[in-house]
């Protein structure tokens, strides 16, 4: 295994325990089997390798997971689908395959960083755009503040399988392992969303 892979496992696994501020740079390179001057010579600094970790390996992800936009199917409604089983799919699968990735994501959350602050610029916020759009598009004449509240709450649908899969799983909730269980959820939670999205739109 190359060194420069060799750090990213041992950072992963390390920010995953710790966090980015408990983590220590000299077990970093240790357990990689290297010494500092392989981190100053790949990365530079302990934040540009948390940076790696975190961005760079979902900047990975989503070069292979290409992202389905409103155009890209018949009607809002077949989007909403479609844009769902993707990021279930994302979420729940290809960034499972990270032994660390999801419980570095889960630190960032409840104690966020500049990076993850990065990470919403340049990432997450293209992605929640996109789902807005397509929310928009099925609910028409939703007024701002609704639509806002209708994406969040679609996302958060989404969302709440993975940072809360240690609560699910407790209550004897299968998370799915597959593409196939992905879009039985999928159609599960877009069945929810579609629904909240209709009910924001009517008169109150």
């Amino acid at each position: 295994m190359e060194t420069r892979t060799r750090l990213l496992n041992a950072a992963g696994d390390a920010f995953a325990r710790s966090g980015f501020q408990e983590a220590s740079l000299r077990r970093i390179y240790d357990a990689a089997g290297v010494n500092l001057g392989a981190v100053r010579y790949y990365f530079g600094s302990k934040k540009a390798l948390y940076r790696e970790v975190l961005i760079g390996s979902h900047v990975a992800i989503l070069s292979t997971e290409k992202m389905p936009t409103l155009e890209a199917y018949p009607d809002a409604g077949e989007a909403l689908a479609g844009w769902i089983e993707w990021f279930l799919g994302v979420i729940l699968l290809r960034r499972a395959q990270h032994p660390y990735l999801g419980r570095v994501l889960v630190r960032e959350i409840v104690q966020p960083t500049t990076v993850f602050d990065e990470m919403v610029r340049t990432l997450l916020a293209g992605i929640r755009r996109e789902l807005e759009r397509i929310v928009a598009a099925l609910g028409a004449g939703l007024e701002p503040e609704a639509l806002t509240e209708a994406t969040n709450m679609a996302l958060m649908l989404c969302v709440q399988h993975e940072i809360g899969r240690w609560v699910l799983e407790r209550f004897g909730y299968r998370l799915p392992g597959d593409r196939i269980a992905v879009r039985r959820l999928a159609t599960v939670v877009t069945r929810y969303a579609a629904g909240g999205i209709h009910a924001l739109g009517r008169p109150r």
